[in-house]
């Protein structure tokens, strides 16, 4: 008994077709080409985005100590401002080379600017103005007495960096340092 129903089409017969056009392989073969042509495409515009990427980072936004590199850190420890064993509540430098930053502590807001660094203790602290706007740019400025007599810690933040949320963070400090 046969099982499989052949019918009389040339398609269902074991006779081998001749005439008709082959595009089993040939369909296969193109479909790859376009693919390799495809991940050829899009490696080569990944090695042109790394070759014509900027490589010059902006300054660092506001953000907590302990997410702080240790890289950016290294130029306020360089100065005796920070202890190796110290880590800031906020940080933000304003050069992408960590050599301008500002950091507050538990005790004190701390500056460096490149070999100088400047420490002002929360309690000495006499005044803060705060001026611009969160879309322009935000300056804080704190004046009061360093150890070394009347000085003032300037921090500067681009537009959207964190200086609104500074300028409320070291104004909380102060009143807190002061309340004791």
């Amino acid at each position: 008994m046969d099982i499989i129903r052949r019918n009389d089409s040339p398609q269902a017969s074991d006779e081998q077709v001749r005439g008709l056009p082959g595009c089993g392989l040939a369909a296969y073969t193109m479909l790859l080409a376009f693919l390799c042509l495809l991940g050829m495409a899009g490696m080569a515009g990944g090695f042109i985005g790394v070759l014509f990427q900027d490589t010059n980072k902006g300054p660092l936004p506001l953000q907590p100590g302990t997410q702080t590199a240790v890289w950016a850190l290294a130029p306020m420890r360089s100065v005796n401002i920070l202890a190796v064993d110290e880590i800031p509540l906020a940080y933000h430098a304003e050069e992408s080379d960590a050599s301008v930053a500002c950091a507050m502590l538990d005790d004190r807001l701390i500056r460096v600017d490149g070999e100088q660094g400047i420490t002002l203790p929360y309690a000495q602290i006499d005044d803060i103005t705060t001026t611009g706007s969160e879309s322009t740019g935000v300056t804080v400025t704190a004046r009061g007495t360093t150890n070394s007599g009347p000085g003032e810690v300037t921090c500067t933040f681009q537009a959207n960096e964190g200086g609104d949320k500074f300028d409320r963070q070291l104004r909380s400090e102060h009143r807190r340092t002061a309340a004791k």
